[in-house]
C-alpha cells in the first residue's frame, strides 16, 4: 500500500478508534464497516487538507492535479470521504 493512503487511513480508523491492523482494506466495500459522525467527518476532511498542503510528495502521488490551490484541496478531501470514507451516523 502506498505509505501516503497508510498515513491517511490510518488517521481514519484513529478518529472512529477502529483497529487498522485488523481492517482488510482489499475486501470490497471496507469503508462500511464502521461510522463517523459529520463533526468526525469534517475533522478528517480537514486533517486531510492540511496534510496535502504541507507534503508536497503526498499531493504528487495522490492528486490528479497536485497543487495546493484551496479549492483542489476541498475538491480532494471531499472526493476522497466520498469515495473511501466511512457511512455517516444518521
Amino acid at each position: 500500500m502506498n505509505k501516503y493512503i497508510k498515513e491517511i487511513l490510518l488517521k481514519q480508523c484513529k478518529i472512529v478508534k477502529a483497529d487498522y491492523n485488523k481492517i482488510d482494506f482489499k475486501k470490497e466495500d471496507w469503508y462500511w464497516d464502521y461510522r463517523w459522525t459529520e463533526q468526525q467527518e469534517l475533522e478528517f476532511k480537514l486533517w486531510l487538507i492540511d496534510y496535502i498542503k504541507n507534503n508536497k510528495e503526498a499531493r504528487n502521488e495522490l492528486m490528479t492535479i497536485p497543487s495546493n490551490n484551496k479549492h483542489f484541496l476541498n475538491k480532494f478531501a471531499d472526493q476522497f470521504s466520498l469515495n473511501y470514507g466511512w457511512k455517516t451516523k444518521k
